[in-house]
């Protein structure tokens, strides 16, 4: 399952959940919703250095960390 693919599930099953919510308040509907995108980016994360690993092993062979190399590729550059 890809992260976009546990977002749009997530979505799906947590619909009703955040109807409820957002008659008791908008404010914790949009935290839950932003919890959830944390959620869906660490395990995009995980699913790039996991890929990265099994396809590259080049951390090895060049020294690369791979926590190093998802920073140096994916990272939100300010």
């Amino acid at each position: 399952m890809t992260a976009v693919e546990f977002i749009e599930e997530g979505i799906k099953v947590r619909e009703k959940h955040w109807q409820d919510q957002y008659q008791q308040g908008y404010q914790r509907a949009l935290s839950d919703i932003m919890l959830y995108i944390e959620e869906a980016k660490q395990m995009e994360k995980d699913q790039i250095m996991k890929a990265y690993k099994d396809h590259h092993d080049l951390g090895h062979i060049y020294g690369l960390n791979l926590e190093q190399y998802y920073n140096e590729n994916y990272e939100k550059k300010d």
